[in-house]
């Protein structure tokens, strides 16, 4: 039985173990797929936010682009209005002779730059400003002989707007050494010079150089073809190349978003390295990475725990089974099968732990001692299997009575002895003769017939079953349920432990004596010894 306790329990320690080490094994694996598509996922994420930085930026460049051609040319709209003003106080109060006063003025104004100005008369041209060629007058005031026409200088425009642009490209700073760049296209098929290199705030010292589709990075990329081409087809593009970072040697991945703002045939354009995304991604791994061991190191101190706590259970389990299972043989060993009252062995364990007690001037406990009446005749009229049925009927009456320290033994045959503690005599003697009476008013069945009845009264409404026989013990009565009846009595002796008893067996041997009084008094009745 102990080799086989110890291969379960063996094959339990291995069970658990694997079981322990597989649930740790895929947790670790649960959560370091979980890192890797979490460290993935945030580098989508944070390279799909680069991506619309870039764009706003560029975007936001561009308006401010078209805002800065607003105010130019709304600044040249008030020259224009200020100088035909002017011009109409002169040919007020000068009259028609204007030309040297007009002249004066129109070389006073400092900003004629934004304008086209053309004054003259009808025979030749007094003041001309402005672009050559065709120009666009906005203006056309007549002072006699003499015409002004006022125009907004497009190239003035441009010139400052560019001015203000590379200004603003300059000053701009970006974290990550993010930056914008211009490129203006001079060919749109490509090939060398197909641009210059307008404005470039990491490479000032090359503006103005030409650019060639044909330039490859590190790593034979061509970047300035893919950005040609896609802001040709789409009008915008992301894309990535290597290039050198600003006052560094290394050169780095960059992610770059360029779109075209046709007025100006400019390719503007904002780049930042991918580099820097990856420092943000070690980070989230280095987090991920500190949560998944804690989480690791939490799930198998708990599974060891609960190893522990299983193997502990299952130990104090086992305990308490095979103390049950010893208690049930115990009780099984102790008991008398057939009444279930404890046999004459735990009898004499009880007695003599009594006794012990008795010595130590602890309690001095009852003893009752039964004994069926003419029980011999009842197993030879009616068979032992009958008489078997009136032990365990009156065993079972005796039961209802007791208490639970009191404890009944069979101590022989239809011999029965009773310990009960904390009774005095008075006590002793009314339960005695509490269950004389209840055991001789209990009808005990031991069998079923066909045979008529032979009961006065039905079983049930009787206080007393009343048979033809004028001694109704020991006496068969048939109810009219066909069950076969008979009544017992039992003769009772009662004794305590005395000072002069030398060993357990004395009180016995003087209960006995008090039984045998009993039986001589006429029997179903309790005597003291």
């Amino acid at each position: 039985m102990d080799v086989i306790r110890r291969q379960y329990y063996r094959f339990l320690l291995i069970f658990m173990i694997l079981l322990c080490s597989l649930c740790i094994g895929l947790s670790f694996w649960s959560l370091k797929d979980a890192e890797t598509v979490h460290a993935g996922q945030t580098y989508q994420q944070l390279y799909a936010i680069k991506k619309t930085f870039l764009k706003d930026t560029v975007q936001n460049l561009i308006r401010d682009i078209d805002r800065l051609r607003a105010f130019n040319r709304d600044f040249a709209k008030a020259h224009i209005e200020e100088i035909g003003s002017d011009l109409k106080q002169l040919y007020k109060s000068e009259g028609r002779d204007i030309a040297e006063s007009g002249l004066e003025l129109l070389r006073r104004k400092a900003y004629s730059e934004s304008l086209n100005i053309l004054f003259e008369d009808s025979r030749s041209v007094l003041f001309k400003t402005g672009a050559k060629g065709k120009t666009e007058y906005s203006s056309d005031l007549r002072f006699g002989n003499y015409r002004l026409r006022l125009g907004i200088n497009e190239e003035w425009v441009d010139s400052e707007t560019k001015k203000s642009v590379a200004f603003i490209i300059h000053s701009q700073v970006f974290v990550d050494d993010g930056y914008i760049w211009v490129n203006e296209v001079r060919n749109w098929e490509g090939g060398d010079n197909y641009a210059v290199r307008l404005i470039h705030p990491n490479l000032v010292e090359t503006e103005g150089s030409l650019l060639s589709t044909n330039t490859k990075d590190i790593k034979g990329n061509t970047p300035y073809l893919t950005e040609l081409e896609g802001v040709r087809t789409s009008g915008e593009i992301y894309y990535t190349y290597f290039f050198q970072r600003k006052n560094s040697l290394e050169i780095a991945e960059k992610l770059s978003y360029a779109t075209l703002y046709k007025d100006y045939n400019w390719i503007i354009a904002m780049g930042m390295y991918l580099e820097d995304v990856r420092v943000y991604i070690d980070e989230v791994q280095n987090a991920s990475h500190l949560l998944t061991t804690r989480l690791i190191l939490i799930a198998s101190v708990l599974l060891c725990v609960l190893f522990f706590a299983g193997i502990l259970v299952l130990s104090r389990m086992e305990k308490w089974y095979l103390q049950r299972a010893r208690h049930s043989i115990r009780e099984e060993s102790n008991t008398d099968h057939l009444t279930g009252a404890l046999n004459r062995r735990m009898g004499e364990v009880y007695l003599n732990e009594a006794f012990k007690r008795y010595h130590r001037g602890l309690e001095n406990p009852a003893f009752l001692s039964f004994d069926i009446d003419n029980f011999k005749k009842v197993n030879d009229t009616y068979g032992h299997d009958a008489g078997d049925k009136v032990l365990k009927a009156i065993v079972d009456q005796i039961f209802q009575n007791l208490r639970n320290t009191d404890r009944l033994f069979r101590w022989g045959g239809e011999e029965f002895l009773l310990l009960c503690y904390g009774v005095d005599r008075v006590s002793a003697l009314a339960l005695a003769g509490k269950l004389n009476k209840t055991i001789a008013l209990t009808p005990m069945v031991i069998g079923h017939t066909d045979a008529p009845p032979t009961c006065k009264f039905d079983l049930e409404s009787c206080a007393f079953l009343a048979c033809d026989n004028q001694d109704p013990f020991n006496s068969l009565c048939i109810t009219r349920d066909g069950e076969m009846v008979i009544h017992v009595s039992v003769s009772i002796g009662v004794s305590w432990f005395s000072k002069k008893d030398s060993d357990p067996s004395d009180v016995v041997k003087r209960v006995d004596q008090a039984m045998y009084q009993a039986k001589a008094d006429g029997k179903n009745c309790a005597r003291l010894a």
